[in-house]
């Protein structure tokens, strides 16, 4: 309970140095009898270390995750940049051409190897999928003008119409927010107009 200075019961922190000493003296504890601070970091330490040798085996194998999980029909890793290429073939260069990923040097080759020679070229969804998911979760993202245009750009070689695409910017809005959906439309309008 709070008094007012002067009072009996109040005392102040210069007296004992610091806070942590005034609340001792307040509470009646000693500062004798806390245990010391190290006893505690060592046991929890002696702790962690045992957890540690309990679970390598989960760390090493990342849960039995990789991020290089590889879809049936992936299991060569030699064709891996040949599946990158072909689909980026598929989707008319996009996102950047050969000139951006060159300009990106490693980060070029990160997203031609991981992104379209493994993710991309995945079972299980067509082209047309993977590409308005995409185009919606860059939309989601906001600030990525550059990279849903290129999508777009990949969504029309790949013969997906305009429609569909406002469709998919559209369904976006209530979870995104409009802000983010009205930059990505501005997008979709301007690769419109240059289109015609």
């Amino acid at each position: 309970m709070w008094s007012a200075p002067g009072t009996s019961d109040w005392t102040s922190s210069s007296e004992y140095g610091s806070y942590a000493h005034a609340s001792r003296a307040r509470s009646g504890v000693s500062s004798r009898t806390v245990r010391p601070n190290w006893i505690d970091h060592r046991w929890a330490a002696s702790a962690r270390s045992r957890v540690r040798r309990q679970t390598w085996w989960i760390r090493r194998s990342n849960f039995g995750y990789s991020i290089r999980a590889l879809g049936p029909g992936q299991e060569d890793e030699s064709d891996r940049r040949a599946r990158a290429l072909k689909r980026l073939a598929e989707l008319n260069d996009e996102p950047g051409g050969d000139e951006f990923l060159a300009r990106m040097g490693p980060l070029g080759d990160w997203i031609v190897d991981w992104a379209f020679g493994d993710v991309h070229t995945r079972p299980g969804l067509p082209a047309r999928e993977r590409e308005l998911i995409i185009v919606a979760v860059l939309t989601a993202l906001g600030s990525s003008d550059p990279q849903v245009r290129a999508h777009i750009r990949a969504l029309r070689a790949i013969d997906v119409p305009w429609s569909e695409i406002e469709e998919t910017i559209l369904q976006t809005t209530p979870y995104a927010g409009i802000p983010r959906a009205v930059n990505a439309m501005k997008v979709l309008r301007e690769e419109q107009e240059a289109d015609r």
